[in-house]
């Protein structure tokens, strides 16, 4: 009767024990499992800051390695560190995943399925329908045919707790490969379409804009305003590369095949006070080399790796003579913030420009605004 007794015991101790024992190995499960997450976020947060902040590293090295510096160039120093610090902090903060890929290194899960974009993701661009159409479109492109998350493996090495809610939100995961990601390779923009690449441009990522003329289209006046927006933004290109603006995209190349360029973050929120002060300046001087842009929206400024505010896309702009600024020299397309000038009995070329400044850069805009 002991010797029951003892061995009743001895098997409920072991049973307490082995239950105890199994709790402790899932709490380490879960605990490495986060930790997993957490550094292949890190990682990708990592990667992503030290490419956009490596001029201000360049440059404060250049400046560091000078042990006799002058007052201009410490105080250089100081605020090059102050703006690298602030720009990290700010990157981070954009870049902050909710999730990752474990095992496949540098790579998010992105909100929307192939074919529709989850609830979450629409309200996040505030129901914008021609943003949403972009972005529903580009994932068709990526994923094609794969429309079963599970038998297509979208979720390969993902932890079973965070693939049920990813499932459950109607998400995928954006495991490709690194020459697809905005610092990997470069994007080339032709009839529509996405274009990733790993071809640079020195070395450096580049968005590539192919100008779309289709000779054999039957609308003949559609067809004319897709050839003179070619036209206009490779005499606009050829002007701005002689004159250079820090916050203006700096362009690579242009031919008449297609425009080259520096690759810009086009989907951040922008400070709208400060994005307006800063263009503001911009419509200054592209009028004093005689470039009215017209073509003023949120939608047409990106900000580059050090952080600026810059312009891009001149297809519906216009360039007059400096001497007689009243004449000409490129017409500009009759698109909306020009047709708007004119109905408002607005015809002088740097009025319509203002006009148009005022009304498209002061609207109300929930996407790109902060």
């Amino acid at each position: 009767m002991k010797s029951i007794k003892i061995l009743l015991y001895y098997m409920k101790n072991t049973h307490k024990k082995n239950k105890q024992h199994n709790n402790n190995n899932n709490k380490t499960k879960k605990k490495n499992t986060k930790t997993m997450v957490n550094k292949c976020m890190e990682t990708f947060v990592a990667k992503k800051v030290k490419y956009w902040t490596e001029d201000y590293t360049k440059e404060i090295e250049k400046l560091e390695k000078n042990k006799n510096l002058t007052k201009e160039e410490e105080k250089l120093l100081t605020k090059l560190k102050k703006q690298r610090k602030s720009q990290i902090m700010i990157l981070k903060k954009n870049y902050k995943l909710d999730n990752c890929n474990i095992n496949c290194k540098n790579t998010i899960l992105e909100s929307g399925s192939p074919n529709q974009l989850p609830k979450s993701m629409k309200k996040k661009f505030n129901y914008n329908k021609p943003l949403i159409k972009i972005l529903s479109k580009r994932r068709k492109d990526i994923f094609k045919n794969k429309t079963n998350v599970l038998i297509d493996n979208f979720y390969e090495n993902t932890p079973d707790q965070i693939k049920k809610k990813i499932i459950k939100e109607g998400a995928i995961s954006q495991c490709i490969s690194p020459s697809l990601n905005l610092t990997g390779g470069s994007t080339i923009f032709e009839n529509g379409k996405m274009i990733k690449t790993d071809e640079t441009f020195d070395g450096k990522p580049f968005f590539r804009k192919v100008f779309y003329i289709d000779e054999n289209n039957s609308d003949i006046e559609n067809r004319l305003r897709l050839e003179q927006a070619a036209k206009t933004e490779i005499y606009i290109v050829k002007l701005l590369m002689k004159n250079k603006n820090p916050n203006i995209v700096t362009y690579y190349d242009v031919n008449d095949k297609y425009v080259e360029m520096e690759e810009l973050d086009i989907t951040s929120k922008l400070d709208k006070i400060k994005v307006i002060e800063t263009m503001e300046r911009v419509k200054e001087f592209l009028q004093s080399i005689g470039i009215m842009y017209i073509d003023w929206k949120p939608d047409n400024i990106g900000i580059s790796k050090d952080g600026n505010y810059k312009l891009y896309d001149f297809d519906a702009s216009g360039v007059v003579e400096l001497k007689n600024p009243n004449v000409w020299i490129v017409k500009p397309l009759e698109y909306y913030n020009y047709n708007k000038a004119i109905k408002n009995g607005i015809t002088d070329p740097k009025e319509i420009d203002n006009y148009s400044f005022v009304k498209g850069m002061d609207i109300v805009d929930k996407y790109r605004y902060i």
